[in-house]
């Protein structure tokens, strides 16, 4: 009877056990042309469109994670709108179309523009920066201060950086990269050699009153680029993409 009753509870647990196996972890990919996985991703995050190749998991709600058309967004200077899909309509009418300027929400620390100077913590002017490819690649965060101390002390206000290393197989240890397409599987790098170190040159910058622009992928080859992309999607070209 014990084994009758075990069965039976076994029975009635799997639909839901089948489900979480079918989730897609935090940033795995959810869709795309050539992607046959699950769709639906865990709670507290969903599963965006960026194009017809790839779609990822991302922290948010779970209203996403059908596998209906994605939303499509238009973004214009003074608001947005949004058209959804049949089975999405439904719910973009039962909530008011969001407006307003898209640097509204921006703490004030934020760079802003005015007419045609840059506007950076209330000062507005023209302001000169460099660049580090490598600052994000350093494994130790005092290299990472004395590069932030001596921008300070040059007067320097701006410094672009590097938010990408696509790799196509598994670097070797100690090697920092944020994105990995190794066996076809997109996989975000989130530990202590992937965007932990992206996120300790933030926090420097911060700390030491610098701002950065950050470029999330490379139109070339260097450190992956585009081609780790067009490997993965399986195109050729950037007429393709």
């Amino acid at each position: 009877m014990k084994h009758c009753s075990f069965v039976a509870a076994l029975v009635a647990f799997a639909p839901f056990l089948a489900a979480a196996q079918q989730e897609v972890g935090a940033y795995g990919q959810c869709g795309g042309s050539n992607y046959n996985g699950p769709t639906a991703c865990v709670s507290g995050y969903h599963c965006e469109h960026y194009n017809d190749y790839y779609s990822q998991c991302i922290p948010g709600g779970s209203e996403a994670t059908s596998t209906a058309d994605p939303v499509t967004k238009v973004i214009s200077s003074t608001a947005k709108s949004e058209s959804t899909s049949s089975a999405t309509s439904a719910q973009s009418t039962a909530s008011p179309t969001e407006t307003g300027s898209p640097s509204g929400t921006s703490p004030a620390s934020y760079p802003a523009t005015s007419g045609t100077s840059f506007v950076i913590d209330g000062e507005p002017g023209y302001f000169a920066g460099t660049n580090s490819y490598w600052i994000g690649f350093l494994t130790n965060d005092a290299d990472v201060d004395l590069v932030m101390e001596h921008l300070q002390e040059s007067g320097l206000k701006i410094l672009r950086v590097w938010g990408f290393n696509d790799v196509t197989s598994t670097p070797s240890d100690g090697t920092v990269y944020y994105q990995s397409f190794a066996g076809g599987e997109p996989t975000i790098n989130t530990g202590a050699n992937g965007l932990q170190r992206l996120d300790y040159v933030v926090k420097s910058a911060e700390a030491h009153g610098i701002k950065l622009i950050i470029n999330f992928v490379n139109n070339w080859t260097d450190y992956g680029g585009m081609a780790a992309y067009f490997d993965y999607a399986g195109i050729s070209d950037n007429t393709q993409w």
